[in-house]
């Protein structure tokens, strides 16, 4: 896990999405990790309201984050290897085993009554996948009089051939949905079924 450090990586405050997108593709171009290893798995709920501990604009170690929705990176590791998160928003180790994350930034035991009040959803996506249907024309990013809530990235939003903004699809959470286009939603019990280190 020593070979990656967050400077390898674009980032950009408040565009988790776009960092993911990023981010994938320096795995896979920099680091020539396949992309059938890599997800992008956005976080959130019917709520939009998701607890995170760990997080650098977290205030007070003990009160979380509370995001709309969070994005993050998972590599997927062969047998015997850990599989491995990223997240440019954390303070734990990058990248951090998925065991360490799930328990320190997702689901802290002492705080397991209060996670679950925010029961969050994950919607997982392969790599390719999302590389290839995910657009941001970043309105999401606006003010009602047309100013940024927050100073997007320097470079051109992220489009598909058919498509400038469909993070909405993405952010969706309504469970057991599934596509080609847009990955699965899984609940927290299934994520941990399927990515758990053991």
């Amino acid at each position: 896990m020593s070979t990656f450090s967050k400077s390898d990586f674009i980032y950009t405050s408040c565009y988790c999405e776009e960092n993911v997108y990023k981010l994938c593709e320096t795995l896979h171009e920099k680091f020539s990790i396949p992309l059938s290893k890599i997800y992008a798995i956005f976080i959130s709920n019917e709520d939009k309201q998701v607890l995170f501990w760990k997080q650098k604009n977290q205030v007070d170690h003990f009160y979380p984050v509370v995001w709309d929705y969070h994005v993050i990176a998972l590599i997927k590791g062969e047998k015997g290897e850990p599989n491995i998160i990223f997240d440019l928003d954390s303070t734990l180790e990058f990248p951090c085993d998925f065991n360490v994350y799930l328990l320190s930034a997702i689901y802290p035991r002492r705080f397991a009554r209060i996670v679950q009040e925010h029961q969050a959803y994950f919607r997982v996506i392969p790599a390719e996948m999302y590389l290839s249907n995910f657009a941001s024309d970043r309105s999401h990013m606006l003010d009602e009089q047309g100013n940024w809530l927050q100073p997007p990235p320097d470079y051109e939003p992220i489009k598909t051939k058919d498509c400038t903004m469909n993070i909405d699809h993405f952010i969706n959470m309504t469970k057991n949905t599934s596509s080609n286009q847009y990955g699965t939603v899984y609940t927290l019990k299934e994520f941990i079924e399927i990515f758990m280190n053991h």
